[in-house]
């Protein structure tokens, strides 16, 4: 199976002159599998991810760059692409037209910030879109049908806030809306947003600074930072006549905006790009939510003795079918947790531990117990960068949980081996499952942790 989190055709059209080296770097470095390919665009011998054309060094865009880009697409016509450009470009309107681009990035960010978080965006919302084919698959060979609906608020017209200073294209954009039937609400603060959005439910966050840019970055990193408002879409549209214009549109995209538009203060530009952005980013957000609902529906009518685990049946039978996808990443992380005296008391304090680890995993991951103190947490299209990631964060969790005993010494000495593998696809589940527990380390605690048994039925 693949370790890596999606494999990228990075194209750099602005030619020699330009660096664009520089973006394989931090993609490589971040996880990703990349090809750079600039010469013949049907050079990479295994079908990419995800495309990146690389248009910062071209001004103006020549015509045979934009043959050279639909040339491109036209070899991975399935394949999402991101374009990378300046605001000085976006501004000019040099943007590409006829393509169905994943996304255009307006940014002179050297760490590719802003690249990176639309990419893993993307992947998680793939990867959610995956898994739901996935458990509905394994829940019909349990002869337990879940069927996925589409959410009925597709059906409903995008909601739009648009948060800012007042400005002549205000009443533009609230009519523009109007006239291509989205509903939009009007917040000329950032604490009169922050209110809107904790009793209304919009698809798409549009800001419009205007001049107070550092207030509306910090309502949109604030919002990043909440837990409901973490996945909602944010447009920024940046006022292009202010000094400076190119460094304020990174800072939102690099501080995680969804997409950056130049805007006069007197007139509301690239107004059909806008529209197609915010209707895409609206029906995406909410088939992602419709997806989420279902993971966690499906996993309810599966689950275990504890809440978030689902039972070792299903799991068997997830990872089974999981392990039929050689061309994805899939990892296996497991947890023993071990007191200084296996009583009762002890047991209860496991399960609360599983408990705290299984609210750390994501949507896609599935958990359960191989026995009364090993946990299993299986994670699909996942690398082993990522998954190690999450296993840290979960063992963090339960070293500072304190869990009562009754001797004297007041808490619970608990002990929690645990280890990460990339599944072999050539392997048996249960040889895989069988090579974790022998791969398992002391992470905190005693270190006489005695290792368990585990019989996985094929």
């Amino acid at each position: 199976m693949s370790d890596f989190k999606a494999h990228i055709l990075c194209t750099d059209l602005a030619g020699p002159a330009f660096a664009g080296t520089d973006v394989v770097l931090d993609l490589r470095q971040a996880g990703f599998r990349v090809t750079m390919d600039s010469a013949n665009w049907g050079a990479a011998t295994l079908e990419p991810d995800y495309l990146i054309a690389d248009l910062r060094g071209t001004a103006p865009i020549a015509p045979s760059t934009i043959d050279d880009l639909h040339l491109l697409v036209a070899k991975h016509p399935t394949v999402p692409l991101f374009l990378l450009q300046t605001f000085a470009q976006q501004r000019a309107g040099l943007s590409p037209m006829g393509l169905d681009i994943e996304a255009t990035l307006i940014t002179t960010d050297p760490g590719h910030e802003a690249l990176l978080y639309a990419l893993d965006r993307t992947i998680t919302t793939t990867r959610i879109r995956a898994e739901c084919i996935t458990r509905e698959l394994s829940l019909a060979k349990l002869g337990n049908e879940e069927p996925r609906e589409t959410s009925a608020k597709t059906l409903d017209p995008v909601r739009v806030l648009l948060a800012g200073s007042p400005c002549p294209a205000t009443l533009d954009l609230l009519q523009l809306f109007l006239r291509h039937d989205i509903e939009a609400s009007a917040a000329l603060t950032a604490p009169q947003a922050m209110r809107y959005l904790e009793i209304i439910d919009f698809d798409v966050l549009v800001l419009m600074p205007g001049q107070k840019n550092a207030t509306f970055l910090s309502l949109q990193k604030l919002l990043r930072r909440h837990d409901r408002s973490t996945s909602m879409p944010i447009v920024t549209l940046v006022d292009e006549t202010i000094d400076g214009a190119d460094l304020i549109a990174d800072k939102f995209l690099v501080h995680k905006a969804d997409a950056v538009f130049p805007i006069s203060p007197t007139k509301a530009t690239n107004t059909d790009q806008l529209i197609d952005r915010i209707n895409s980013l609206s029906r995406l957000a909410r088939e992602n939510d419709a997806d989420k609902k279902y993971l966690r529906r499906a996993l309810r009518t599966v689950r275990g003795d504890l809440m978030g685990l689902t039972t070792l049946e299903f799991f068997e039978t997830h990872f089974l079918q999981s392990h039929q996808k050689a061309s994805e990443p899939l990892c296996l992380a497991v947890f023993k947790l071990t007191a200084q005296n296996d009583t009762q008391k002890a047991h209860k304090s496991y399960s609360q531990a599983m408990v705290y680890a299984a609210m750390m995993g994501r949507e896609t991951d599935i958990i359960t117990r191989g026995s009364h103190d090993l946990l299993l947490m299986l994670m699909p299209k996942t690398t082993t960068q990522e998954a190690e990631k999450l296993r840290q964060q979960i063992i963090h969790v339960i070293q500072d949980l304190k869990f009562s005993r009754t001797d004297e010494n007041g808490f619970a000495n608990i002990t929690v081996s645990s280890a990460v593998i990339h599944i072999n696809p050539a392997a048996q589940p249960e040889e895989e499952i069988a090579r974790a527990i022998r791969s398992m380390t002391v992470t905190f605690g005693r270190a006489n942790a005695t290792k368990p048994e585990l019989v996985f039925e094929t």
